[in-house]
């Protein structure tokens, strides 16, 4: 199944994936054992965003942050991921709350500070003054 979960990766870059076949990913996710299933979950939220599925893709890659945050760079990743899903989505205060989360929980990554200009940007809007 991790076997399996490395091709999507290469399948997301051919296609946008439909629905059944995400359905199919997310069943498999849940069944790889506890310790591996980040990578499958950042896949899968991987899918949900090209399939404009953003409060899914938030979802999905929550779980990064949340349970499986032992590589500290791909939950920051996901968590960014996550919180511009939600911008998308008009959902802004999620959003921003998330931007902050990375900003001062991972502060060590390259994904902080776009955390930082996001929430600068959003801060004051262009216009603004």
């Amino acid at each position: 199944s991790l076997a399996e979960v490395q091709l999507w990766r290469k399948e997301l870059q051919r296609r946008t994936p439909g629905a059944d076949d995400v359905e199919d990913w997310r069943k498999t996710v849940a069944r790889l054992p506890t310790r591996l299933r980040g990578g499958g979950y950042y896949v899968l939220g991987q899918a949900y965003l090209l399939r404009k599925d953003n409060e899914q893709a938030a979802a999905a890659l929550l779980w990064l942050p949340l349970v499986y945050d032992d590589d500290r760079d791909l939950a920051a990743r996901a968590c960014l991921e996550a919180a511009d899903a939600l911008q998308d989505d008009r959902r802004t205060s999620e959003a921003m709350a998330l931007y902050r989360e990375v900003q001062a929980r991972y502060r060590d990554t390259e994904f902080a500070q776009e955390a930082a200009a996001r929430l600068a940007r959003d801060a004051n809007p262009a216009g603004k003054r």
